[in-house]
């Protein structure tokens, strides 16, 4: 297997089993976190969270993760080794955006509830915003009116494919997101 997919990897596998999977209130370089770490549930790695926590929308990454040791496993010199890699960089890459808004309103709404005065942003393409799961962030973000959770939409009209007018039309897109009660700045 090439070194440089070798190394990145190792980088996934020690974010995803060995480092603390959620924002630490000092930063990891504080090291508060080291305290309680793996078992407590603020500074558990992922592995942690989803076996002992039950964070069971976790495991996809890893399933993710494990499919390249599969090919290293296997053999990474064979023809398929490179659309196995790929595949699972994209599902791992593409679960993870999909989460992103929701894990982020979690993270505000467990902020709220625990009166911890803390901002959180999250950024989404317009492509990624055809995604159900958007909506219904949207929708609890609004029933919850979480004013420290600031969305940031690059609206730039490209999606992976095709220009987002022709994918998936999302106008009038400001009215929408000022339907669930946001305060949209265009």
């Amino acid at each position: 297997m090439n070194k440089t997919v070798a190394l990145w990897l190792a980088v996934g596998w020690a974010g995803y089993a060995v480092l603390p999977w959620y924002a630490i209130d000092d930063g990891f370089f504080g090291f508060a976190w080291f305290g309680g770490f793996p078992a407590d549930i603020g500074s558990a790695p992922a592995t942690l969270q989803v076996m002992d926590h039950g964070r069971a929308w976790l495991l996809p990454i890893g399933l993710a993760l494990v499919a390249p040791l599969a090919v290293l496993w296997r053999g990474g010199d064979k023809p398929w080794a490179a659309t196995v890699l790929t595949a699972a960089g994209g599902f791992g890459l593409a679960y993870t955006l999909a989460q992103g808004f929701a894990i982020g309103l979690g993270q505000a709404l467990a902020a709220r509830i625990n009166d911890r005065d803390i901002r959180f942003f999250i950024v989404l393409g317009d492509g990624e915003i055809n995604e159900g799961s958007v909506w219904e962030s949207a929708m609890v973000t609004g029933k919850h009116r979480l004013s420290r959770l600031t969305v940031v939409i690059d609206y730039n009209k490209l999606q992976s494919y095709g220009f987002t007018n022709e994918v998936q039309p999302l106008e009038p897109l400001a009215d929408k997101w000022r339907s669930f009660g946001f305060n949209t700045v265009e």
